[in-house]
């Protein structure tokens, strides 16, 4: 039991330099089996599986006199048909390469999922508010899905169609930024 203890003490004593470097070291190792630029391709390919079969077996456990109002919505736009057809895209997303790093998705991410409401401490967050397709997996695919979505939804607006690419970089850097990349212009 106490040898137990002891190795719980000597992790919180190790050095927060070491530890950063071991997590370089091993983020150049997951780079080596997969690179930034390979996940930020998209590979045009046969898709293996029915786009519509798959939309129809994520219906199980839904209310059926619903649906024809949910697939109502989704052919008003492609930002719409995006909201909707989640299960697409995981589909999708479930053929590409990704880093192996698996969390606890959002799993529907998109720009109508974000919200802002009162923390228990009384301040005032802004984050994702939807979690009802969560799921384990791939860290990228929420980035990639709410990527898409600033992009879908900057097309249905009345931003011309080729700044929506430059609109998105801002975000995109934030969010380099804040995940504390000492370097975040290595990525344009």
């Amino acid at each position: 039991m106490s040898r137990h203890r002891t190795a719980r003490v000597s992790k919180r004593k190790q050095n927060p330099i070491s530890q950063n470097r071991a997590r370089q070291q091993a983020g150049r190792k997951q780079r080596e089996r997969i690179s930034r630029s390979k996940l930020g391709e998209l590979r045009a390919r046969k898709r293996g599986f029915n786009p519509i079969d798959v939309l129809l077996a994520f219906t199980e456990g839904r209310v059926p006199k619903l649906l024809p109002l949910k697939y109502g919505r989704m052919s008003k736009s492609p930002f719409a048909f995006f909201r909707g057809a989640v299960s697409i895209m995981a589909a999708d997303l479930g053929n590409e390469p990704h880093t192996g790093i698996l969390v606890q998705l959002c799993g529907d991410a998109h720009v109508q999922n974000l919200g802002c409401y009162e923390a228990p401490d009384g301040r005032l967050v802004f984050d994702i508010n939807d979690f009802d397709e969560t799921i384990p997996g791939p860290w990228e695919w929420d980035v990639k899905r709410m990527a898409t979505s600033i992009v879908l939804a900057g097309l249905e607006s009345t931003t011309a169609i080729p700044a929506v690419p430059n609109r998105l970089k801002p975000s995109l850097k934030a969010t380099v930024r804040r995940s504390g990349c000492s370097r975040p212009n290595r990525f344009w």
